[in-house]
């Protein structure tokens, strides 16, 4: 399911939301690393969060990219969407309301969600140079991380 693209320098990095506490740790770190100078978080509360999480995917994301040493003013959130397809409708509308340039976007969401996510990426996002990447792990490792990773803090 993984798409092993190459990464490259875009405007903006879309962290689509969901259950995987990881997504925010590798926004921050492609961030850091300068792959783009901001980072959109998209995800109210989907079938799965809305049972776990107290505040929306988006909002739980940027605080674990802010405690991971993103600065807030780095980081734009969409809290409206509860799927893929969702989280880059409301995402354009956002970002077609401000001046921040997004026609190459780097798009971070789970290792076993990378073809799904760019094909709805594609067929909304049009004629934006798109890149799909995720944490790098192991089927049998990721669904260790899903069961051992503490989420009762969000809670």
């Amino acid at each position: 399911m993984k798409l092993n693209q190459n990464l490259k320098k875009c405007d903006l990095i879309i962290g689509c939301g969901c259950s995987n506490l990881d997504i925010p740790i590798k926004c921050g770190e492609l961030l850091k690393e300068g792959y783009a100078p901001k980072i959109l978080f998209t995800g109210g509360l989907g079938k799965i969060t809305k049972d776990i999480f107290f505040k929306s995917e988006a909002e739980t994301f940027k605080e674990i990219a802010i405690s991971d040493g993103i600065r807030e003013e780095d980081i734009l959130i969409e809290t409206k969407s509860t799927n893929t397809g969702d989280n880059f409708r409301f995402a354009l509308k956002l970002l077609d309301k401000t001046n921040i340039k997004h026609d190459k976007i780097l798009i971070v969401h789970g290792p076993f969600n990378e073809r799904r996510t760019y094909s709805s990426a594609k067929n909304i996002l049009k004629n934006k140079d798109l890149i799909i990447t995720s944490p790098n792990v192991i089927f049998d490792e990721y669904l260790k991380i899903l069961e051992s990773k503490s989420i009762e803090k969000y809670r």
